[in-house]
């Protein structure tokens, strides 16, 4: 009886000392939700940001150009939001893309901070409504990294 009452009071004290412990420590950052009305409001913007996309572009015609690039299946859209080239690309392809992508980067961390969630939530978001959205026929990037016909 003795022992179980040594025992207790031990375990006692070491659990008082254990949340002492866990009180000085700083809070744990909370992980960002995303809720429903945050998801209607990145997606929303991402659809603004693809209609203006083309007129935005830092040089003209580039509009077109990605859109002939999708048509003939030289890029695709990826999970991630971002246009990824298919097979070789050539140096042009591959300047297309890499402007394109910088420029959707930019304003996917404009709403990441908006909207208070981390990038990579905001690029999913992107990449969910940029593959689906895209026109049947064209190719996209599935999560598994391969090329599928929309």
């Amino acid at each position: 009886m003795i022992r179980l009452v040594v025992l207790l009071v031990a375990a006692l004290g070491l659990a008082a000392c254990q949340t002492q412990r866990n009180a000085d420590l700083p809070p744990a950052p909370a992980t960002p939700k995303v809720r429903p009305g945050q998801q209607v409001a990145v997606t929303n913007a991402i659809a603004k940001e693809l209609a203006d996309e083309h007129t935005k572009a830092r040089e003209p015609g580039r509009g077109a150009a990605v859109e002939s690039l999708k048509d003939a299946g030289r890029v695709a859209e990826n999970t991630r939001g971002y246009l990824q080239p298919l097979g070789a690309a050539t140096e042009q392809v591959s300047a297309i893309v890499n402007q394109v992508n910088d420029d959707r980067r930019v304003v996917y961390q404009r709403l990441a901070l908006q909207q208070k969630l981390d990038l990579a939530t905001v690029e999913a978001i992107a990449g969910d409504a940029r593959t689906s959205g895209e026109q049947p026929g064209r190719q996209v990037i599935d999560g598994s990294g391969g090329a599928v016909q929309r």
